[in-house]
């Protein structure tokens, strides 16, 4: 059985040459080394570069991790946007229900009855502005979905990431993490934006920029 006080963190990259380019490299280093340094709950990060659609069950299956962190392009219709197979620099754009058909096969395998999954983290614009999307994923994945509700800088992307990941090992409670991340991400910024966790029984007031959504 695995470790208790160890999370291990899968983070698919990609930011293909048909889009704009993003620090994705700061945000994994930034990953890396807090776990790295980490002192209280251990976490242990794989990083895949240039990730492809057609990769992500293998990937997931290879590496069995306990959360899933997309780093890239989002788009207004709540598609992620992974390189292509189909042409060198280009990009596919998937959304949410692809998403939750592709995972779906590898949360129900041995691993993941012994291990949940603890989260599925959509760090791009708009990835979680498709509500009922996220609820069935999360509902899918047995675990919180977290992701944009509308466009982000790339810095604040990357400082939101930086928090959660900092705070997670600190408490290993990814809740608490999300919320205490918002709201370091939020502190410069619209408060009108604050976020809050959704879920069946709780309606959101706004449209938040960082959002947790849970649906069991």
């Amino acid at each position: 059985m695995a470790d208790s006080r160890q999370t291990k963190i899968l983070i698919l990259k990609c930011n293909s040459q048909s889009t704009t380019p993003l620090d994705l490299q700061q945000e994994s280093d930034a990953i890396d080394s807090i776990a790295n340094e980490a002192k209280g709950h251990h976490l242990t990060v794989h990083i895949i570069e240039g990730s492809q659609w057609d990769d992500i069950k293998t990937n997931i299956a290879n590496y069995d991790p306990d959360i899933i962190h997309f780093s890239g392009h989002g788009t207004n219709a709540a598609n992620l946007i992974f390189e292509s197979t189909l042409a060198s620099g280009a990009s596919e754009r998937i959304g949410l229900a692809r998403v939750h058909e592709a995972l779906e096969p590898a949360l129900t395998g041995k691993q993941f009855r012994e291990r949940p999954l603890r989260a599925v983290l959509l760090n791009a614009c708009f990835s979680a502005s498709d509500e009922e999307a996220c609820k069935t994923l999360s509902r899918a994945a047995g675990a919180p979905v977290i992701g944009c509700g509308l466009p982000v800088a790339d810095q604040l992307a990357i400082d939101f990431s930086k928090s959660f990941y900092s705070y997670l090992a600190e408490t290993n409670d990814v809740q608490q993490a999300f919320k205490k991340a918002e709201s370091v991400a939020s502190s410069g910024g619209d408060r009108s934006r604050s976020s809050g966790i959704i879920t069946l029984h709780v309606e959101c007031m706004c449209s938040p920029l960082f959002k947790l959504v849970l649906h069991l």
